[in-house]
């Protein structure tokens, strides 16, 4: 039996020499330090023949031994873990959120965010699908103009989800204080409300009352209505 040449990690095997129809363990231990993993462990004959191997946990494979000579090889890299982009795109006009579909442990990825002057990225997370943690994702650029902005998170070990929420961008409805009498706004039919915020589309309904002298008969000397779309 022989262990071909490996990188990155090494294996062995429990026997350096075994009978016909013997069990066999082998042992892989890849470069951890570095990231890597096992890929996989193949024990082949001089012909190429495959002989199968069972995989028994924690880096420990084991193999019939067949009456021959055999080589058993170990590849080791780096983990590659999937990532799934979630969004309300396509419900919110002008936004769009891209990034790479898997991406090594350890390794930095890039999500790149689209937003329309009228919208704004309420949210924006990363979640890993194993464990549920949350991993940092930090902004590390934005254009000029303010529509496209890059943001950066290290891929963990695990496949992770991306999740952007984005919605209308709001505008606060408030008052000056030099308005003598009230104002309430309510914005697409909602309560009136002495403060209120909207955003692009909403339609806002602004009712004015001047109140001339209150307490009397003359108390409502005139109310206004206002409609219209931001």
């Amino acid at each position: 039996m022989t262990d071909s040449e490996t990188e990155n990690g090494s294996i062995s095997a429990n026997y350096a020499l075994a009978e016909a129809g013997w069990e066999v363990r082998l042992t892989a231990e890849p470069d951890t330090y570095h990231g890597f993993a096992v890929r996989s462990v193949t024990v082949t004959d001089e012909n190429g023949t495959v002989y199968p191997t069972v995989d028994l946990g924690y880096n420990v494979y084991k193999f019939t031994m067949p009456a021959k000579p055999v080589f058993v090889t170990a590849e080791f890299a780096i983990p590659v873990y999937g990532i799934t982009a979630v969004s309300n795109a396509d419900e919110v006009t002008g936004c769009e959120m891209e990034t790479d579909s898997e991406a090594e442990a350890g390794e930095p990825v890039a999500v790149w965010i689209t937003l329309s002057p009228e919208t704004q990225l309420d949210s924006l997370t990363v979640t890993g699908d194993g464990t549920g943690d949350s991993y940092e994702i930090t902004q590390v650029y934005q254009s000029a103009g303010g529509a496209l902005f890059r943001y950066r998170f290290t891929m963990p070990g695990e496949p992770v989800t991306v999740t952007a929420s984005f919605g209308g961008v709001r505008y606060s409805l408030t008052v000056n204080s030099a308005v003598e009498g009230t104002v309430l706004f309510s914005v697409n039919g909602g309560t009136p409300a002495a403060e209120a915020s909207a955003a692009y589309d909403d339609t806002v309904t602004v009712t004015y009352t001047y109140e001339n002298t209150p307490g009397t008969l003359d108390e409502i000397v005139d109310r206004m209505t206002y409609t219209y779309t931001l």
